[in-house]
């Protein structure tokens, strides 16, 4: 090998080392410019909203950016789950900045508010079941009869306790007689019974549905614990917006028309809260024949919208979070968000589609308790 070949060779190891070395150095700038939290006030926009546990996941990433080793077990998985975090230091304190310290005691701020005001609720099911046949002793029917009990814990009224007694004499079904109570040593004894085939309990209301049959709709409604009177009739399912922070639940539901003095009426369409309906809007047709291409006696298409980025839908537009709307305190501070109908002729495929807004907690924003609207099918 000639000297000037070995020459070559040894400048071009070098040269690699180099890169090496300059490649280190880059990725080490990178990983401590990962690490240091943006040195920029955080705006209140990036706050509103958020749950009290995201404001603390946020607020403890400014420590965790510069290495710090938490005690809490969940603060060290969350961490341990980010690339850049790397544990190193027990106490950071004189690393922090001014902003650092600014935006730490911002997110407090949000923080606190949060848990006061959040209504996130805490329960365990427990259950228990059976089920057994026995023959009416003075007739010899076979009767069938199912119990089960449920408790649910930490909700409004403390403990709930539900009895499920389901009878079948012979072919006939007799409506399911439902017992339930609540109990806490200091509020009052609560108890009520109801008539229908199904029931579940949330910690704010109860939903007890009668199913129809031969392919009709099912039909309910929603009890408040401190009234015997629904506060919501709906066929099919409802529609549940849930304002974060807030002490206002609302509720959407569509009730066909069972009696129709004119009979032009297809349904009405209700807004409540745990304290009643709010109003209402009632869909007529301006003659019988559309009434007659409408399959008014099944919900139509139906979604909850916003345009608020902030909101939040789900379950295919049957549940919103209104974070537009988070810590309202009124109805009038409910907006951003729509109910959207659509009616279709059975025969003809005519539709009508009405995008009604909810406007200050109200349908169309109407004081009225009910309006008329004329389904015109195009």
């Amino acid at each position: 090998m000639t000297h000037s070949v070995r020459h070559i060779r040894t400048l071009a190891s070098i040269f690699c080392m180099k890169k090496i070395i300059i490649f280190i150095l880059l990725v080490t700038q990178l990983v401590a410019f990962g690490q240091k939290p943006n040195q920029q006030p955080i705006p209140d926009f990036v706050l509103d909203g958020k749950t009290a546990n995201e404001l603390r996941f946020m607020r403890n990433e400014i420590f965790a950016r510069y290495g710090y080793i938490f005690k809490s077990q969940d603060l060290t998985k969350y961490f341990n789950s980010k690339q850049w975090y790397n544990p190193t230091k027990a106490n950071i304190d004189d690393q922090l900045t001014a902003v650092d310290k600014s935006n730490i005691q911002r997110i407090l701020k949000f923080e606190n508010l949060a848990k006061k005001n959040s209504l996130e609720p805490s329960y365990a099911n427990e259950s228990n079941s059976y089920f057994r046949v026995i023959n009416d002793p003075e007739t010899g029917d076979r009767i069938e009869k199912s119990s089960a009990v449920t408790f649910h814990y930490h909700c409004k009224f403390g403990k709930i306790k539900k009895t499920v007694d389901r009878t079948f004499y012979g072919g006939e079904a007799v409506p399911t007689v439902v017992y339930a109570e609540t109990s806490e040593p200091e509020k009052p004894f609560w108890e009520t019974t109801k008539y229908f085939n199904d029931l579940e309990f949330n910690c704010s209301y109860f939903e007890a549905t009668n199913y129809g049959c031969c392919g009709a709709e099912s039909y309910g409604e929603l009890f408040n614990y401190e009234s015997e009177e629904s506060f919501l009739t709906f066929n099919g399912e409802y529609f549940f917006i849930e304002v974060p922070n807030s002490k206002i639940d609302m509720f959407i539901g569509y009730n066909h028309e069972h009696q129709d003095r004119d009979g032009l009426t297809v349904a009405t369409l209700y807004l409540s809260t745990l304290s009643g309906v709010v109003n209402s809007v009632t869909f007529t047709t301006k003659d019988k024949v559309d009434k007659e291409d409408i399959l008014w006696y099944f919900t139509p298409r139906m979604a909850l919208t916003s345009q608020n980025e902030k909101n939040r839908v789900t379950k295919d537009g049957q549940r919103i979070q209104l974070w537009g709307s988070n810590f309202a305190k009124t109805l009038a501070d409910i907006n951003d968000f729509s109910i959207l109908v659509k009616f279709i002729g059975e025969t003809t495929g005519k539709s009508a589609e009405y995008d009604i807004p909810i406007i200050k907690g109200k349908l169309y924003g109407s004081n009225e308790t009910n309006m008329k609207v004329v389904i015109n099918l195009k």
